[in-house]
């Protein structure tokens, strides 16, 4: 009997190849300028060779054979395989039995549905393994598709497994007796009744330019063999969760692309290659898929690869464990390490899971290998479950199966600090006795309701809401805060245009709510953070404050013009009569908890230097003739005693001779000067001390005036730090880490004219709550995702949304959300609004005094992202660091990222992959858009270098930047590169 297998529809058209006149036109003029179009995709190949004939099948005269050697504008042709039935069943309602063949019918066509030649494979395979339960392999990978295929017509074809149904199980892959029947194999045990699988795998080698590539297709059909009568599909992942991250999931030199068929392989028991002449010193490991994934995906954070181990056999662990890296070596020899792997998901990527009891006790060294471990992999959903919630993936049938059934393989894997042969035990708790095999799993671990189950074990604080609540019966630990924007724009007194002006105030109106939309009061609040950068042609900051939130009081919604905070503004020098009066530049003072009003006067003086060079308006820094006597938080007067131009600061870090002030990113020190200042001017060291409200001074806070009680003394210079509302700026300010590093030639518009267009305006919320566990506190930040608003600025008409990635969705189907700066940031929204700025750097030495240099290391995405992802495919990857900052001194609160080990997870072509990021229709991210002020660019703005430079950071691909760069700083890159060009950018990007 026959079994007919449901498949989709098949579009049988047969139309032939696509016209490559163009395509090749293109290509002649690529190899003419010497160039290799296809060498930045960085494609590998490994060829496998079948050792098959294809002279006993031959196609039918109406299928051409296709050609292998495309040209570079020309896409592979596809392969799809589709089993459409089986037959040779020997049991009832065609059931199978051992002994019994089976025969497929599959068709092979192309992607635009016309057919293939089984002849033209010069890899092919058949394979079969079951039961759905829990896969062992029972007819090993058949390389004779090829050469026994009948040819059907119309690109149907019959082929009939020479080997019989066996009556017992193979043996696994690479068996030896280091697994065995407690790891789940039955070698030589009779089939049990249930649902089985075949696999068909059909491979099309080509090559474009002389570089060889592989097209390849796969497909499985299931079937039912014994008195089974129901079939039981295995789903418990499923295809499109693993290409949510990796969009087209590859293995073994680019021939196996279908999960389904993955299983049939990497069955229980299966291993890898090693042996002491391959990999010295690392042990054998499983490749059962179940162990093989888990282990993958948390490499990095393995308890075996941090160095955390069962000491003794009371199961009381160590963290000081020599670490064992987690190697495979694969069916072709390679080793393969993956002991980098950081599986990209937040928040478990960035945010531990609760402490441990004794956590407090460790060394620092043991804590960091603690958290390691605690920012592993927790979120099963994202490939057992919906990762994409209300999006077109839908949860695989079977994924509940890892939460109902848990096992030493699947568990075993990440908590491999597990010795099954030992106790083991944290929280002081009663230890887990060894377990000989999976049997008694569920005798403590059940799938939900307490902290041992696998649900709630495995729940992140973060992802404990209302939605998901962390067990039955208690309330969520996340309560979520939401920003509504209701209205952003001018504020009274304005000229109520509806476009924002400098010299305007700015108006917010918003609303808070948790996840239940109950009002969440702004007092509750432990920060509230307003940013405005643009315009988004070339992004460059505005305004980054953090709100006082004892300013807003009541119940939302809160309606509040934003503030600014002013430090070290001179009121002028009192007089030796009491009850001067003093008045500031800005109005009101905000003057609440969190934005007080300081007043200081001037007692003393010290070390006296001056300018070795001019300083401009809003710069920074000052570089001296000899800083020595100067230090940190240090408070100077440039100028001293010249009238208007006089001003103070204050110094956050003395690099040399050099005197640095501080960016908007460290608001606890003074900001750029307000005036420029000539070569020679005096710098001297000044004591400021802090009088008191209500005994020295008065305040108004409606009209800014300061109020003489006490005598302050003739003549002494009068300052006052103070929080007023925000003014929209007739320049833009210092870049955030702003240094002369980078300059406009990088977009970097500090000090210049704001410009008319559309800039945005972002507003978030956070609460921090403790978290109360095992007699241990966890601190975790519940922040809201960013509330974000695209404003017209000057005399711009309409708005011009930022374009280069179309969606923060895009970043999502890996990351899942953003949890960033200690969960400060968590959406893609606020993250742009920051990193799309120009001229922003990371943290730098002037914040983090004893910090490594980072010169020239830019946080504007257009480079940092590029440079995340590339990792360590970057030719100076292990030079390349980022000193991202936190919240204590140096280095506490600040580490050196690395860019070594990251890995684009993206199949095939990793970053070449360019539209995993920008969009699959986007057309923007194809040429770099023009960034030159419009009226003070003082040199072309280098967006090519920015950009390409970041990921093609060789020493060669350097020397071409520079030859395609005149001396005058044009980017000739456009003539090759642009729109259409011989090697534009999506060309010489295409993912094969």
């Amino acid at each position: 009997m026959r079994v007919t297998i449901e498949r989709p529809g098949r579009n049988r058209s047969k139309a032939p190849n696509r016209a490559v006149g163009a395509a090749r036109s293109r290509a002649e003029r690529a190899r003419a300028c010497g160039l290799l179009a296809l060498a930045f995709l960085g494609a590998a190949f490994v060829s496998t060779c079948s050792g098959d004939s294809n002279d006993d099948v031959q196609p039918p005269d109406d299928i051409p054979i296709t050609r292998t050697d495309l040209e570079p504008d020309e896409r592979a042709p596809g392969v799809v395989v589709q089993i459409v039935a089986l037959s040779g069943g020997s049991g009832p309602n065609a059931s199978f039995r051992p002994g019994d063949r089976i025969t497929l019918e599959y068709t092979l066509d192309k992607d635009d549905g016309s057919p293939w030649n089984a002849s033209e494979m010069p890899i092919t395979r058949a394979m079969m393994s079951g039961p759905t339960s829990s896969y062992q392999r029972v007819i090993a990978a058949q390389d004779d598709v090829r050469t026994r295929s009948t040819p059907l017509g119309d690109g149907r074809f019959l082929y009939t497994i020479a080997v019989p149904i066996p009556d017992g199980y193979l043996a696994p892959l690479n068996d030896t007796t280091d697994f065995g029947v407690a790891d789940g194999e039955r070698t030589d045990q009779p089939l049990l009744d249930g649902t089985y699988t075949v696999g068909l795998t059909f491979g099309w080698d080509y090559t474009v330019d002389g570089q060889p590539f592989r097209d390849a297709g796969e497909t499985t059909a299931d079937f039912l063999l014994g008195d089974s009568a129901v079939l039981v599909a295995r789903a418990v992942t499923s295809q499109g969760n693993c290409n949510r991250c990796h969009f087209e999931l590859r293995a073994h030199d680019d021939l196996h692309r279908d999960v389904k068929v993955c299983v049939l392989c990497h069955t229980a028991g299966a291993e890898d290659l090693n042996d002491s002449s391959i990999e010295d010193g690392t042990p054998r490991v499983s490749v059962e898929m179940r162990v093989l994934f888990h282990k993958i995906h948390n490499g990095k954070h393995l308890p075996s690869v941090v160095g955390v181990a069962v000491v003794n056999d009371d199961g009381d662990l160590t963290h000081d464990a020599a670490p064992i890296p987690y190697r495979v070596v694969g069916a072709d020899g390679v080793v393969h390490d993956y002991s980098a792997v950081d599986f990209p998901a937040f928040p478990g990527r960035s945010i531990p899971m609760p402490k441990d009891l004794g956590h407090g006790a460790l060394s620092a060294e043991a804590q960091e290998r603690d958290d390691l471990v605690r920012t592993g992999v927790t979120d099963c959903r994202i490939c057992h479950g919906d990762p994409d919630g209300s999006g077109p993936l839908e949860a695989p049938a079977q994924g509940d199966i890892i939460h109902a059934q848990p096992s030493r393989n699947a568990c075993g894997a990440c908590h491999d600090d597990v010795d099954w042969n030992r106790n083991y035990r944290v929280n002081q708790a009663v230890p887990m006795p060894p377990q000989a095999n999976s049997s008694g799993c569920n005798t403590c671990h059940f799938v939900l309701g307490g902290p041992l189950d696998v649900i709630d074990a495995h729940r992140h604080p973060m992802l404990d809401t209302i939605f998901e609540p962390h067990a039955p019966f208690t309330s969520a630990f996340n309560t979520g805060v939401n920003v509504d924007l209701i209205s952003v724009g001018e504020a009274d007194g304005s000229d109520q245009d509806g476009t924002l002006d400098p010299g305007e105030k700015v108006r917010v109106v918003f609303d808070l709510r948790d996840d239940a939309k109950e009002f969440v009061l702004a007092g509750d609040l432990d920060g509230l953070r307003a940013v405005i950068s643009g315009p988004t042609g070339n992004t460059n900051l505005v305004h980054d404050v953090t709100l006082p939130t004892a300013r807003l009081t009541g119940d939302p919604p809160y309606d509040t013009n934003l503030p600014e905070r002013r430090q070290l503004e001179l009121l002028g020098t009192s007089t030796a009569l009491l009850g001067d009066v003093f008045t500031t530049l800005g109005t009101p003072h905000w003057h609440v908890a969190g934005a007080l009003t300081r007043v200081s006067v001037r007692t003393g003086s010290g070390p006296t230097t001056s300018l070795a060079a001019p300083s401009e308006a809003l710069q920074n820094f000052v570089d001296v003739v000899d800083a020595n006597g100067f230090a940190r938080d240090d408070f100077i007067v440039v100028d001293d005693g010249a009238g208007g131009l006089e001003e103070y600061a204050r110094v956050q870090f003395v690099d040399g001779d050099r005197l640095w002030f501080s960016s908007p990113a460290t608001p606890a020190y003074s900001g750029g000067l307000r005036f420029a200042h000539a070569a020679g001017a005096s710098v001297v060291l000044v004591v400021l001390t802090p009088l008191t409200e209500g005994v020295d001074w008065s305040l108004d806070t409606g009209s800014g005036t300061v109020v003489e009680l006490t005598e302050f003394g003739d003549g002494r210079a009068v300052l006052v730090d103070y929080v007023t509302d925000f003014v929209l700026p007739r320049r833009f300010p210092a870049a955030a880490h702003g240094s002369p590093d980078l300059d406009d030639a990088w977009g970097d518009w500090s000090g210049k004219l704001l410009v008319s267009g559309t800039y945005r305006f972002a507003l978030t919320g956070w609460v921090d709550k403790v978290l109360e566990g095992v007699g241990v506190e966890d601190l975790y930040r519940i922040t809201s995702p960013a509330a974000t608003r695209d404003l017209l600025v000057g005399s711009a008409a309409r708005v011009e949304p930022y374009q280069l990635i179309s969606s923060g969705a895009n970043c999502n189907a890996c990351h899942q959300e953003f949890w960033f700066h200690e969960g400060t940031a968590r959406s893609f929204d606020e993250c742009i609004v920051c990193h799309a700025a120009a001229g922003a750097e990371d943290v730098p030495r002037y914040v983090a005094a004893n910090a490594p240099g980072t010169p020239g290391v830019t946080v504007n995405f257009r480079t940092l992202v590029h440079q995340l992802h590339m990792g360590k495919r970057l030719d100076a990857a292990d030079q390349l660091a980022v000193i991202a900052a936190g919240a204590a001194p140096y280095p506490d609160n600040f580490s050196v990222k690395s860019y070594a080990t990251f890995s684009f997870p993206a199949q095939p072509a990793g970053v070449a992959r360019c539209t995993a990021c920008h969009g699959a229709t986007n057309e923007a991210w194809k040429e770099p858009a023009p960034r030159a002020h419009p009226s003070e660019q003082d040199a072309p703005v280098q967006t090519w270098r920015a950009v390409c430079g970041a990921c093609h950071d060789s020493a060669a691909a350097g020397a071409h930047i520079e030859l395609e760069t005149t001396p005058g700083g044009v980017e000739a890159c456009a003539v090759c590169h642009g729109p259409g060009a011989q090697l534009a950018v999506d060309f010489v990007h295409q993912v094969r």
